[in-house]
This record gives structure tokens, sequence and C-alpha cells, in this order.
């Protein structure tokens, strides 16, 4: 009997995993939508933006949701240094497979640089996916439905046993 209790307790535990990481998921893709803002902004009024380069300088954590990632937080905010030497912080996304040194095409909104000092409002020219931690929730949400899928299968072969009897 404790046995029993201890399996359907597992498997309620599993359903709270994966009703867990749905949402996360959620709010994941709503972190990322936020984080491209400018990216929709910059869509909608492409002239009032100046396209250029940027050397991607540092790396900050963008604090895109879940914080459990098996690949490291990628889509991290970067420092760029724009063609003429100008070196500024932008919050502008990084895609997967970039790193430090990269260079990158921006937009930013067309404004006087002296005015802003240190920091400019850009964008990347496309939509960049926070794509670790979408991975990592995938990989968590197979292993808990194999996990399911498993005991449930054992339940069925425990009970057909039990009727052979």
């Amino acid at each position: 009997m404790k046995n029993k209790v201890i399996f359907v307790l597992v498997f309620i535990g599993l359903i709270c995993a994966l009703k867990f990481l749905s949402q996360s998921k959620i709010d994941n893709k709503a972190v990322e939508e936020h984080l491209n803002s400018t990216y929709e902004d910059y869509k909608e009024d492409m002239q009032g933006y100046t396209v250029t380069y940027g050397t991607i300088l540092k790396e900050y954590d963008a604090d895109d949701g879940i914080e459990i990632s098996f690949y490291g937080a990628r889509e991290w905010i970067v420092e760029v240094e724009l063609q003429d030497g100008t070196v500024v912080e932008a919050s502008v996304l990084r895609d997967e497979g970039e790193k430090v040194g990269d260079v990158i095409d921006i937009a930013y909104k067309n404004a006087d640089i002296q005015y802003l000092k240190k920091y400019i409002n850009a964008t990347r020219l496309n939509y960049i996916e926070c794509f670790a931690v979408i991975k990592t929730i995938n990989i968590l949400e197979s292993v808990v439905k194999v996990a399911m899928f498993g005991m449930v299968g054992f339940a069925i072969f425990m009970f057909a046993r039990k009727l052979k009897k």
C-alpha cells in the first residue's frame, strides 16, 4: 500500500512539473517579446534607424525568464563598438552561436551620439529567440513525459501480472 501511495505522489509531482514547464515556456515567450520590442519598432519605421555594425565586447545576463538553462544564458545583452569607433552600450540580444568579438549588424535610432553619451536604443536586424531556455524546457518536458509514460507502462505491467495470478 505504501508503494502505491509513493507511486501516485511521484506521478502527481510529474504532472505538476509538466504544468510548471508549460507555464515557464509561456513566461519565457513574453520575456522574449519584451526583449525584442525595439526590433518591432525598427520593423515599422526602418527610416528612423541607422544601420551599422557593432562588435560584441561584453556579455550580460538578459534575465530571460526561467533560470534553468543547460546551454548557458546565451541570449545576453552586449556593448557594441560602432563603425565610427564610438563605444556605446546597447541592449541587443545575441543570437545562437555568436560570441564576444563577433561583428553583428545593429540598427539604432537616429540621434545625436554626443547627446546620448554612452547608451543607444538599438536592435538587431531580425527577431532573436531566447533559444537556450526553450531548448532546456523542451529537454525537461521530454524527460518528464518519458518518466510518466514509463510509470504508466509499469502500472499496466503490474496490473496485468496481478490479473494472471
